[in-house]
């Protein structure tokens, strides 16, 4: 039923004849036969198989390719976000912090600095989406320096301010005596001295209040000395740190030892009428890095803008009349 009969031409007959074949070519028939059927259905099961199955791999890789280009999109839009803030943080570093703690800026050419030779990404060229994944990638870059560099930047300020705030600590800021039956009764400069009655500097200022009136350290410090000193009679001196020291005299008493450390409010001493004084009042001096120092300068909490006028036009009339 598979093969065709063959016939030959019988030329003493005129006709044609049908050809008998013998077992063995039947057999060989079959096979051949068998054979061919087989490999033509192999063959159209694999055309049908690849066929399909190409097209649904196709399709998942597809997606996924989208799928990826999204998160992309989405990626680019965070970064940009995201280098939007820290420009403002930058703005702040260089034009709040920095001038704060008297720091220089970050010049932008350190922070917009190179991110990597041409040839870094030459491992994401010859794709689809090459351009993406490399602009990407360079966004990535980028970033990361420059959050490198606000670290730094951070790390530095951080040991800046805390060095700023240790000589906040030590500056002297307030006044020492706050009694308010305390008054100034003789400024820093030249003046006429109320007992040697003769043109003499005079290194500080003098608060003039009652025996036993409380004197407090003006800034973080430690005891320097304690006891008598010439004309001042009963010392004190307190070394501050960063160059600041103060001095404490014609005490009736000093509550400290040498060497103890004491905070910026501390009672420290007591106004007395020691050493050569007309009167009780306290002598108050400030030295920074050894150089004498006009205390008024250093009443920052606890004297409003109009009192500082007057005592500065106070200093300014003293020295006036000293000169003449």
């Amino acid at each position: 039923m598979f093969f065709r009969n063959r016939y030959v031409y019988n030329p003493n007959t005129l006709s044609y004849v049908k050809v008998q074949l013998n077992l063995r070519d039947r057999i060989y028939q079959y096979i051949l036969a068998a054979l061919g059927f087989c490999a033509f259905i192999g063959l159209l099961s694999f055309g049908i198989f690849y066929y399909f199955f190409n097209t649904a791999t196709y399709k998942a890789v597809k997606r996924e390719k989208d799928a990826l280009l999204i998160q992309y999109k989405k990626l680019n839009k965070k970064l940009e976000a995201m280098n939007a803030s820290l420009a403002s943080i930058q703005e702040k570093d260089d034009n709040l912090y920095r001038v704060l703690l008297d720091k220089q800026p970050i010049p932008s050419t350190v922070r917009q600095a190179g991110y990597g030779g041409s040839d870094k990404y030459e491992s994401l060229r010859g794709y689809d989406n090459s351009n993406v994944l490399i602009e990407t990638s360079k966004k990535i870059d980028l970033l990361s320096k420059k959050l490198d560099i606000q670290a730094s930047s951070y790390s530095e300020l951080v040991i800046s301010a805390r060095l700023k705030r240790s000589e906040l600590l030590s500056m002297p800021a307030i006044r020492p005596v706050s009694d308010k039956r305390a008054s100034i009764s003789s400024m820093f400069g030249y003046r006429m001295h109320p007992i040697l009655k003769r043109r003499r500097m005079h290194e500080g200022l003098d608060f003039t209040a009652p025996i036993g009136t409380p004197v407090y350290a003006p800034a973080d410090g430690t005891v320097e000395s304690t006891g008598y000193e010439g004309g001042l009679g009963r010392c004190l001196k307190i070394r501050h740190g960063f160059g600041y020291v103060t001095l404490y005299g014609h005490l009736s008493k000093i509550n400290v030892e040498q060497g103890a450390k004491v905070k910026r409010g501390e009672l420290v001493a007591l106004i007395g009428n020691s050493g050569l004084s007309s009167g009780p009042h306290l002598h108050y001096e400030i030295r920074h890095y050894g150089i004498l120092t006009d205390p008024i300068n250093y009443f920052f909490n606890d004297i409003n803008p109009e009192d500082y006028n007057k005592m500065l036009m106070a200093s300014a009339e003293q020295k006036k009349e000293a000169g003449k």
